[in-house]
């Protein structure tokens, strides 16, 4: 019984270890007037200037189709986490005309 306790602690241990936050950022075509906290998707950005970051325990927030989801709330980003030229002009397909 002691062993599966252990096991089971080790393996929460190891969950919580995958699952850390990670910080990621996005920086906006315009800035905004004042600082500002945007909801994309469930996720709370917090936005100043045209700096905007949030700290999260999934990886999917930095990918090309949150981005997407974010810059229709936001606007275009110039950049936003990892992505790269081809994967902003996806992203940046999704803002607001």
């Amino acid at each position: 019984m002691l062993k599966l306790a252990l096991a089971a602690a080790m393996a929460f241990g190891l969950a919580n270890a995958a699952m850390a936050e990670t910080l990621v950022t996005a920086t906006l075509a315009t800035p905004i007037a004042k600082p500002a906290e945007i909801l994309a998707n469930d996720t709370l950005w917090s936005c100043v200037d045209k700096n905007c970051a949030v700290k999260t325990r999934g990886a999917d927030t930095d990918s090309w189709l949150e981005c997407r989801k974010f810059v229709h709330q936001a606007g275009k980003v110039t950049a936003y986490g990892s992505l790269d030229e081809s994967k902003l002009a996806m992203c940046n397909a999704g803002a607001p005309k």
